[in-house]
């Protein structure tokens, strides 16, 4: 949790967004910078898309009914995301694509329609790029990858030379 809201793995400080938040968001729409509610808890989520007048970006979480971990958005989130105009942005971290193992490519492409399937494919998803570091320091699909992705998403029909429904890289 932080002065401003409660984390998905928080302790409850403020049940959801705080008066001192929610003016943060309303500063935020005003100045025209995107709330992203990627580290919020559900409670928060639901507070900030009922405060802000404009749309929220989750620009690296995943899908709940894919991989049961707090930081992914159920299904009535994303849902209610589309429904205000947001974003939903896939993260390639493994801990969020799966609950044991690597992610791999195949993990990303389900994601991605799993998301479409419940948001539409209008425009409500995109890349949040959380590559792997070699390092150890984490965990996913390594950039090398990413050519992979792209063809696979050409195949299933995501990407085409006449329909973008990717919003966009973070």
């Amino acid at each position: 949790d932080n002065d401003i809201c409660d984390s998905a793995r928080g302790s409850n400080t403020h049940n959801g967004v705080s008066q001192f938040g929610a003016k943060v968001i309303e500063e935020m729409n005003r100045e025209g910078i995107m709330v992203d509610l990627s580290h919020a808890s559900e409670k928060s989520f639901y507070d900030a898309l009922d405060i802000s007048s404009t749309p929220i970006v989750c620009s690296h979480s995943n899908c709940r009914a894919l991989c049961d971990v707090p930081r992914n958005l159920t299904d009535d989130q994303l849902r209610a995301l589309a429904k205000r105009g947001g974003v939903a942005h896939t993260t390639f971290y493994h801990g969020f694509l799966r609950k044991a193992g690597e992610a791999t490519v195949p993990d990303a492409i389900n994601k991605l329609d799993h998301s479409f399937d419940v948001m539409g494919i209008d425009n409500r998803d995109g890349l949040g790029l959380k590559l792997a570091a070699r390092n150890g320091a984490s965990s996913g699909i390594f950039l090398h990858e990413f050519p992979s992705i792209g063809e696979r998403m050409f195949w299933y029909g995501f990407i085409s030379l006449y329909r973008r429904p990717m919003k966009g890289l973070y």
